[in-house]
Order: structure tokens, then C-alpha cells, then sequence
């Protein structure tokens, strides 16, 4: 989301701060119970592959990271983009689900108005389908949803 409300260079320097600041809290947390893994989630967007080498070069004390992946193309390469950029950290799909208003990228709008938003029928079978092509056959570094 900082991408939302800086320019760079300053966007380097604010995600630099973010991360140290995630990495301190992990850390903190296994002080305060080292049984549980602590996790933290990104948005899937286009720069999903430089966070992932950033989150592993600057956050290794978070256990696992959950990434919010909508629509298909997105999803699909979760599990090629870990195994491409953190291969040994595992990965959780924290939210998923059907195309919606919020990317115009992948849903049909006109005059800034989404036009067809899926029945409901539709996007219980999108999810179902979800489930099966891109958690639960993508078991080892993805972990579930």
C-alpha cells in the first residue's frame, strides 16, 4: 500500500523503515512466544516479486508470508514467483477470490462503473476452483489459504 502515497526515492527509504520495522516486531514476538510462527502479508501487485526479495533479505524473522491474490492471473504465479524468489520461507494465500471493482485491470468497466460483477453461483464455483488449482494442488512452500 505505500506505493498508494509515495514517490520514489522517498517510497525506498518509508519501505526500508517498514521492514525494519516488521523485522524489530518479529523478532519481539519470538522473545515473547518462540512457539508460534509470526506472518505478515503483502498485496499482490505487480511488484509482488521485488517484496518477496526484499521480505527475505530484510524481514528473515518472519516465519511465513501470506499474500492477498485476487483473480487468476495473479494466483496462478504465486507458486512459481516463491519458488523463483524465497524457496524456503512458506507461503499462505491470505485472501483470494473473485475479480471485483477495485482492479480495472482484470474486471469490465465503462465510464468508471463496473459493469458485470459475477453471480454468486459463479464466484462460489471460482473459489471452489481456486482452492483446488492453486492451494491445495500447490502444496510444499504454500502452506493453505
Amino acid at each position: 500500500m505505500l506505493k498508494h502515497y509515495y514517490a520514489q526515492p522517498y517510497l525506498g527509504q518509508v519501505r526500508k523503515a517498514y521492514m525494519q520495522m516488521i523485522e524489530q516486531i518479529a523478532q519481539r514476538i519470538h522473545q515473547i512466544d518462540p512457539k508460534h510462527p509470526v506472518l505478515t502479508a503483502l498485496e499482490h501487485s505487480w511488484q509482488l516479486p521485488q517484496e518477496i526479495v526484499a521480505f527475505r533479505e530484510h524481514v528473515p524473522s518472519v516465519d511465513i508470508i501470506g499474500v492477498n491474490s485476487y483473480y487468476r492471473q495473479q494466483i496462478s504465479q504465486l507458486d512459481t514467483l516463491f519458488k523463483q524468489f524465497d524457496p524456503t520461507r512458506p507461503y499462505l494465500v491470505s485472501e483470494f477470490g473473485p475479480k471485483g471493482y477495485w482492479n480495472p485491470d482484470y474486471s469490465t468497466f465503462k465510464n468508471d462503473t463496473l459493469l458485470m460483477e459475477d453471480s454468486d453461483h459463479k464466484k462460489a464455483i471460482w473459489y471452489s476452483t481456486q482452492w483446488d488449482r492453486y492451494v491445495i494442488s500447490k502444496k510444499g512452500n504454500n502452506i493453505g489459504a
